[in-house]
């Protein structure tokens, strides 16, 4: 299938200065992304899952250009986009939004509710009733009454702006939409309402996603494909249900474990990571993984980063030690890739 993304050696770094280490000057840079390659495919959901400070929303801000990359190239619909200016980047920004994680910051306070809705419209040159009624229209779509247009976001619950949100990345009619935790900042009670509004949006309009959390059962539920990152890399990715059912990478293997549970009885494997995180700013020449790793061997995963192979159909993973996993199927595979293909 042709992508409608396709991310080819992404790197973003953020120098902070200079240091002095046995006596040389060296540069001190932040390493947020370094060398993603992947796909995102028409239609589907990518969820892209890590912990905290693992380049998540870096990630999603380079793809969509918020950010310029360091290196790597951005391709949409097989067009580079990371180097295209404002008023060239205009024209794609219809078929590219993005729902951000708090919704309380991502509406102007001193306008209403109705003239930020407006505005958007005007922006990619709807006419006045036009835009009017595209907007009420999607209203009756994410279920909000059409009196919240003449309120302004301090009036409103975190629930029904995230909603509102949701409709005005809805109004250029887009082909992909970003979401960058969109439930984390809301109630346990509204997530649910959220995330089947996100769901039946992707049905209804025709949409790709790609969603971004640290919550494993929201991803499960949501998402077609998984991208576990760590420290800026590429860990572990696959289909959902196989990425579950076989994991392979430590690391994803204790975020499973620590997702909570569905029923009280269930049994779940105890993962216990211990060690430190490596400083982002002093990556270790091996694995990055390789301080918390409980099946660590000292000799090779500390000597070079495990390239992403792909261990079975579409089942990629960055470990020396995952010689095969089981496939959907059921059968072993062993595909001994050494490097990342063209086209994942």
């Amino acid at each position: 299938m042709e992508s409608l993304f396709s991310i080819r050696d992404l790197r973003k770094y953020y120098p902070l200065g200079k240091k002095k280490r046995e006596g040389r000057t060296e540069e001190v840079v932040l390493k947020a992304l370094d060398g993603l390659s992947f796909d995102i495919f028409p239609g589907e959901t990518l969820g892209v899952v890590g912990e905290s400070g693992s380049g998540k929303s870096t990630l999603g801000r380079c793809i969509l250009n918020l950010i310029s990359p360091t290196g790597g190239s951005v391709l949409f619909r097989g067009k580079p986009i990371e180097s295209l200016r404002s008023w060239e980047m205009k024209s794609l920004r219809q078929d590219m939004q993005m729902v951000f994680q708090n919704p309380s910051s991502s509406f102007n306070p001193k306008l209403t509710i109705g003239r930020t809705l407006r505005n958007v419209a005007y922006f990619y040159d709807m006419g006045r009733q036009e835009g009017r009624d595209r907007i009420n229209r999607l209203l009756a779509y994410v279920n909000l009454d059409q009196t919240v247009l003449s309120r302004r976001s301090e009036e409103l619950s975190g629930g029904q702006l995230q909603r509102l949100a949701i409709l005005r990345a809805l109004i250029p009619s887009p082909a992909f939409i970003m979401a960058d935790e969109p439930v984390s900042a809301l109630d346990v009670s509204v997530q649910a309402q959220i995330l089947n509004l996100l769901d039946d949006m992707k049905k209804e309009f025709g949409l790709t996603m790609m969603f971004i959390s640290h919550e494993l059962t929201v991803v499960e539920h949501i998402c077609d494909r998984i991208l576990v990152m760590y420290l800026g890399t590429i860990i572990e990715m696959g289909d959902t249900e196989d990425l579950f059912s076989h994991t392979a990478h430590p690391y994803t293997r204790a975020l499973i474990a620590a997702k909570p549970k569905m029923y009280p009885d269930e049994e779940t494997e105890r993962v216990v990571l211990e060690g430190e995180v490596p400083n982002a700013l002093d990556i270790p020449q091996g694995c990055r993984f390789y301080s918390r790793c409980p099946q660590a061997v000292s000799g090779r995963c500390d000597k070079a980063p495990p390239p992403l192979r792909e261990v079975s159909g579409g089942h990629w993973v960055a470990c020396y030690l995952v010689q095969g996993a089981a496939s959907s199927r059921g059968r072993e595979v062993m595909t001994p890739v050494t490097e990342q293909p063209k086209a994942i």
